[in-house]
């Protein structure tokens, strides 16, 4: 084992109790092309066929609790603590079609552009902003990530109390779940058990 591998290793383990199913679907993808970059995110299952710089998983380091204040007042948008929670583990995650929003480094600026140079998570204000308008979801609901499953897509919202909810733009019955370790085992239970 090699020190890139000992470092997504140590990485995953460190995941929260939580984050179990995400470590289990990420651990489906390992391959030999593996790596952790330059900026830290782990990248897991590499897809040549499909980009050069395509994977199957993507784990970005956590965010840094300096950058809430800054990023909320740029974008006008408030952040829930739960939803920190998640960014404190992971600014934001790709598992195959599972996709959790979170600060890319370029929406810090002034004034915050997406950068199309690099790769970086998918920006969690124009979720709220933009994105969020394919659900019927109520203000009251924070637009977090999403998952896409063939002609649908799924949006994933908390609520005040920590609870999720999983939107269709087809408007099929929404799911909730009471716990993130609920919502990752549910949603990335089939992740990974079939190749691309």
């Amino acid at each position: 084992m090699d020190h890139r591998d000992k470092t997504i290793a140590s990485r995953l383990r460190a995941l929260p109790p939580g984050w179990s199913a995400v470590r289990s679907a990420a651990l489906r993808y390992a391959g030999v092309a593996d790596n952790v970059d330059s900026e830290g995110v782990i990248k897991i299952g590499h897809r040549p066929t499909v980009a050069p710089e395509a994977y199957a998983v993507r784990i970005y380091p956590p965010a840094p609790g300096t950058v809430y204040a800054k990023y909320e007042n740029l974008h006008s948008v408030a952040i829930p603590e739960f939803i920190r929670s998640i960014l404190h583990v992971a600014n934001g995650l790709w598992i195959d079609e599972l996709t959790i929003y979170g600060i890319p480094a370029s929406m810090l600026k002034d004034p915050p552009m997406l950068d199309r140079t690099r790769l970086q998570c998918l920006d969690i204000a124009t979720a709220n902003t933009a994105w969020r308008a394919a659900f019927e979801a109520g203000p009251e609901l924070f637009h977090f990530g999403s998952r896409v499953n063939g002609d649908e897509s799924v949006g994933y919202f908390a609520d005040a109390k920590a609870r999720i909810h999983a939107l269709s733009d087809r408007g099929r019955s929404p799911r909730k779940w009471t716990t993130l370790a609920a919502f990752f085992e549910a949603e990335l239970a089939t992740v990974g058990r079939a190749s691309p």
